[in-house]
């Protein structure tokens, strides 16, 4: 999926303006009615984790500057904020981008920006080629497993039978 194909232009009007398409709410309005829960936000107590390991956790953050800064700081979050974040994101091919809504209006951030806001130094070699040595990351999505009907059924217009296709054209409009 293209980014083009995550945020079509026009952008759709007849939905809440927390979202650009019908696709990004049906994502964040199942998430709610399926129950997902977020994870609380926390930060590393690192005397704390050093104590129960028995180990210097902090050396393997030290590694990269500002890493132990950003794992450190605490901060309150909006839940519905966050939400909003992840049925919005789109993450860019070779991550180059992220692109995503807040606040009713649609946000590209490059990895530069993202660098710079975090307090983070850009890095040519990604924490996925430390850890995994050469194999390539996943860039396109992985099947997946559908959701059963009698969870996501009321989301789409019309008779849901097991074989019905579920497909964005087919999503009640309030979703």
């Amino acid at each position: 999926m293209t980014v083009d194909d995550f945020y079509p232009r026009p952008r759709d009007f007849r939905i809440d303006r927390r979202f650009w398409t019908v696709l990004q709410a049906s994502l964040y309005e199942s998430a709610l009615q399926g129950g997902h829960r977020l994870m609380p936000h926390a930060v590393i107590d690192f005397d704390r984790a050093n104590s129960v390991s028995g180990l210097n956790i902090r050396r393997y953050f030290e590694h990269y500057p500002g890493l132990v800064e950003l794992m450190t700081r605490s901060h309150k979050y909006v839940e519905d904020w966050v939400r909003v974040f992840y049925a919005t994101l789109y993450v860019a091919d070779q991550r180059h981008f992220i692109q995503f809504m807040f606040d009713g209006r649609e946000h590209r951030w490059s990895r530069e920006r993202m660098s710079e806001l975090l307090g983070v130094p850009l890095r040519d070699r990604s924490l996925h080629s430390v850890v995994y040595d050469g194999v390539s990351p996943p860039y396109r999505g992985h099947a997946g497993t559908a959701p059963p009907l009698d969870q996501v059924g009321h989301l789409f217009r019309g008779e849901m039978l097991a074989d019905t296709p579920r497909t964005p054209d087919r999503l009640r409009p309030e979703f």
